[in-house]
C-alpha cells in the first residue's frame, strides 16, 4: 500500500490517527516519508505523538532527521526524550556524528530511562571518547547496578584498547551484575586476550556459579568468533589460489 494514505494523515486533529499513520510510515521505512514527517514535528503538541515521531524516524533511520532527534532531545517530556535517544543512536551508527555530543549529554539526564536509553545508543555510535564519559558515570555515587551494568554492556560494543582494559579489570570485581555482562561483552567481542581470564574465572570453585556458567559461554562464543573470522580468511585466501 502506498504511503500517501499515511501521509495524508499526519496532520489529523485525531491524536490516536496520527500515532497510527506514524507506526505505518516507521514499519514501510520509505525514506520519502521523512520531509513530510519533520514537517509536522517541530508544531506538534501531543507528547505521545512526539514519541511516536521520534521512534518512526529512528525505523526509517535517514540522517536527514538529525536536527529533529536533537531538537527531541531537549523535549521537556521524558518519553519523547528517551525515544530520540534510542533513534539518535540508529542514524549515528549510519553516519550522523552529531548524535554522540546529544547522546553524552543525556547520560545525564534527571530521567532513569532516558540515561539508560543513551547510554545503549552510545554503544551504536559511541568512540573511545564516550567511554571516558561513561566510566565517569559509572564511577559517580549513587549510579545504579542496572546502569552500571549496561555501561559494561555499551563498553563492549564500542570496543578497543581501553574498552578491553576496563572490562578485563570489572570482570574480576564489583557486583553480580556487572561482573556478568562484562563477561558478556568479553564473550561478544571475541578477543582471544581474554582467554587465559575467563578459563580462570570458570575453574576457579569458590566462584560463584552464575559467574562461572557466563564465564564458559563467553569461551564459546570467542571460539565462535575465531572460527566465523578462519572461514572469512580462508574464502579470500582460496580466491587467489
Amino acid at each position: 500500500m502506498k504511503i500517501e494514505k499515511y501521509l495524508s494523515k499526519l496532520d489529523d486533529n485525531n491524536s490516536h490517527v496520527r500515532i497510527s499513520s506514524l507506526v505505518e510510515l516507521g514499519r514501510k521505512k520509505d525514506p520519502v516519508s521523512v520531509s513530510y514527517i519533520l514537517k509536522i514535528a517541530g508544531k506538534e503538541k501531543n507528547e505521545d505523538v512526539r514519541a511516536q515521531i521520534a521512534i518512526c524516524l529512528g525505523e526509517i533511520g535517514s540522517i536527514e532527521a538529525g536536527d529533529v532527534l536533537i531538537e527531541f532531545t531537549k523535549d521537556s517530556e521524558p518519553l519523547v526524550r528517551m525515544e530520540a535517544a534510542s533513534s539518535l543512536g540508529i542514524i549515528g551508527a549510519r553516519g550522523f556524528i552529531e548524535a554522540k555530543t546529544s547522546l553524552e549529554r543525556l547520560i545525564s539526564d534527571k530521567n532513569y530511562t532516558v540515561r539508560k536509553n543513551a547510554i545503549k545508543a552510545l554503544g551504536l555510535c559511541g568512540d573511545h571518547e564516550t567511554i571516558t564519559h561513561l566510566l565517569g558515570i559509572f564511577e559517580k555515587e549513587g549510579s545504579s547496578i542496572e546502569i552500571k551494568a549496561i555501561i559494561a554492556q555499551t563498553i563492549g560494543q564500542i570496543g578497543g584498547s581501553l574498552a578491553m582494559k576496563i572490562l578485563t579489570e570489572w570482570a574480576l570485581k564489583g557486583s553480580m551484575e556487572v561482573r556478568r555482562e562484562t563477561i558478556n561483552a568479553l564473550g561478544m567481542l571475541g578477543d582471544e586476550t581474554t582467554v587465559d581470564l575467563l578459563i580462570h574465572i570458570m575453574r576457579e570453585k569458590r566462584e560463584d556459579k552464575v559467574i562461572r556458567n557466563y564465564a564458559r559461554e563467553a569461551l564459546k562464543n570467542i571460539v565462535t568468533v575465531a572460527r566465523d573470522k578462519y572461514l572469512i580468511i580462508r574464502k579470500k585466501i582460496e580466491n587467489y589460489l
